[in-house]
C-alpha cells in the first residue's frame, strides 16, 4: 500500500488531512481536523487501535449494535470509528474544541471496505477509465452560496453526535484498481471531461477551475 499526495493553499483556508498507512492491517486513515494535528493524530491512532482488538477478538463485547446488512468485519470498522468518536465527545464535553472529517479504507483480499462521515470525496480509476465517484462530498458553505465566495466549511463531522451517521459501504476491488481523495468545497464538473493519469493532472483540473479554493488530493495504490 503506497500514497502519494498533493495539496494547494487557494486564497482561502482548508486544514490539511492526516494519512495514516497501517500494512499489517492493510487499512488506512484520512482524518481532517478542524482544529489541531494533534486532534486528527490521536483520533486515527483509537481507530486503528480498535479496529485491531476488534478483529482480533470476535467475542469482544461493544456498547453499540451489529447491524445485520453489514458484514462482520464493516460492523469493526463501524465500532472502532464510534469508539474513537466517543473519545472526542468526551473531550468536547465543556467545550467544543475538535471536530474531524472521516475516510477509512480498508483492502480484504479482492474488497475494499470503506467508512466514511464528511470529506474527502472518494473515486476508484480501473486501468485506464475515467474517475468513477464513489462517495462525493460538499461543504456546508454550498447551502449558502454556489459560487466561490465563502470559505470552506465542514457538513459533517466526528466529535459532535454520540451516534453519527457513518457511511459504510465495499465494493470488488483488485491490486490493479487506484483509489483517489480529493478534499475541496466543490469538485463540480473540474474532473469529468479528459483522461487523469496523474495527481498533477488531477491538480491543474482543479486549480484552473477554481482557482480561490484550497483542496488536498491523494492516491492509495495496493498493488506490491
Amino acid at each position: 500500500m503506497t500514497l502519494k499526495e498533493a495539496s494547494y493553499g487557494g486564497k482561502l483556508f482548508r486544514p490539511k488531512p492526516e494519512v495514516v498507512l497501517d500494512q499489517g492491517l492493510n487499512l488506512f486513515c484520512i482524518a481532517t481536523s478542524w482544529s489541531t494535528k494533534q486532534a486528527a493524530e490521536t483520533f486515527t491512532d483509537g481507530i486503528i487501535k480498535n479496529y485491531s482488538l476488534l478483529s482480533q477478538d470476535q467475542e469482544a463485547t461493544s456498547p453499540f449494535d451489529f447491524l445485520s446488512d453489514l458484514t462482520i468485519e464493516q460492523n469493526n470498522l463501524r465500532t472502532a470509528i464510534l469508539l474513537a468518536n466517543d473519545d472526542l465527545i468526551k473531550n468536547n464535553s465543556k467545550e467544543y474544541t475538535q471536530g474531524i472529517e472521516l475516510f477509512v479504507g480498508l483492502k480484504l483480499r479482492n474488497e475494499f471496505l470503506w467508512a466514511q462521515i464528511g470529506n474527502p470525496s472518494f473515486f476508484i480509476k480501473k486501468d485506464k477509465d475515467q474517475l468513477i465517484s464513489l462517495g462525493s462530498q460538499k461543504d456546508l458553505s454550498f447551502d449558502f452560496s454556489s459560487d466561490q465566495s465563502l470559505p470552506p466549511l465542514p457538513d459533517e463531522l466526528l466529535g459532535i453526535n454520540k451516534r453519527p451517521l457513518i457511511h459504510v459501504q465495499s465494493l470488488k476491488a483488485s491490486n490493479r484498481d487506484k483509489f483517489y481523495f480529493i478534499s475541496h468545497s466543490q469538485i463540480g464538473t473540474a474532473i469529468q471531461t479528459g483522461s487523469i493519469d496523474s495527481l498533477d493532472t488531477l491538480s491543474k483540473k482543479l486549480s484552473d477551475k477554481m482557482p480561490l479554493h484550497p483542496f488536498w488530493i491523494g492516491e492509495i495504490n495496493f498493488s506490491q
